[in-house]
């Protein structure tokens, strides 16, 4: 998590680390470990149910609307994964925006961009600093949706193509998304990596009884097989390395 910070922090990246342990245990070994990132605690561990995690470790990335767009295991969370939300990170924070703007604060934290826009536009001259920072996220969206397609990653693409549908409705930019998710409807080889990705996701999902372990295992060790140096091989292979983890 160190690394992830100090690689992404300045592109508008905020690691937290989140932990159920007391804060006697935590306080050594953030200092033994020299952690760099914020970190809180979570007792009871409600956030892990809340963003679907199954186990230890496990990690969540929320876009700047608050939307969980990926979870699973620390080891499957690739760089590719990461810039293809931060393009949209808000230049403005919502919380240095206008009394005025509340409305379309409101809007966006909901994921209603286009709306957003609408009602930054009404407002004039408090309205044109919001207005520019949206339009921002929206030229940030598409273009990390364009990088993620570069790269293979179709489970990514496909769902960051399902917020996007309905936050740039009525938007210019939506005529891309669309044009993305043709690409992704019509490419065979696209959706069979996908297929297999979504797979690898259900399999990982929810909690893991060690007696299903192998069974598992044995799946994922043949998707990485059939489809070699793809997307679906990595997930696999990662969710893999994190069973095996599991029975250590």
């Amino acid at each position: 998590m160190n690394e992830l910070h100090t690689k992404f922090a300045s592109e508008g990246l905020s690691v937290v680390g989140v932990t159920g342990e007391t804060q006697a245990l935590t306080e050594p070994w953030i200092e033994k470990h020299g952690a760099k990132y914020a970190y809180g605690y979570d007792k009871g561990m409600k956030l892990m149910s809340k963003v679907g995690a199954g186990g230890y470790p496990s990690a969540a990335l929320i876009d700047e609307n608050g939307v969980l767009v990926w979870q699973g295991n620390p080891g499957a969370l690739t760089d590719d994964i990461i810039r293809g939300v931060l393009p949209a990170a808000l230049d403005l924070p919502v919380w240095e925006w206008p009394e005025s703007a509340a409305k379309a604060r409101k809007l966006f934290v909901k994921g209603h961009i286009a709306k957003a826009l609408e009602e930054a536009a009404k407002l004039g001259e408090d309205g044109a600093i919001v207005h520019t920072a949206l339009q921002g996220v929206v030229t940030g969206k598409v273009a990390g949706l364009e990088a993620l397609m570069k790269t293979g990653d179709w489970l990514a693409v496909d769902d960051r193509l399902e917020l996007l549908d309905d936050a740039l409705d009525g938007l210019p930019e939506h005529d891309q998304v669309e044009a993305a998710a043709d690409i992704l409807k019509k490419d065979k080889v696209a959706q069979e990596i996908l297929d297999a990705q979504k797979k690898v996701r259900k399999m990982l999902s929810g909690k893991i009884k060690k007696g299903q372990i192998p069974g598992i295992q044995k799946k994922l060790e043949k998707i990485a097989s059939d489809l070699p140096r793809t997307a679906a091989a990595r997930d696999a292979e990662n969710g893999i390395r994190a069973l095996r983890s599991k029975v250590r």
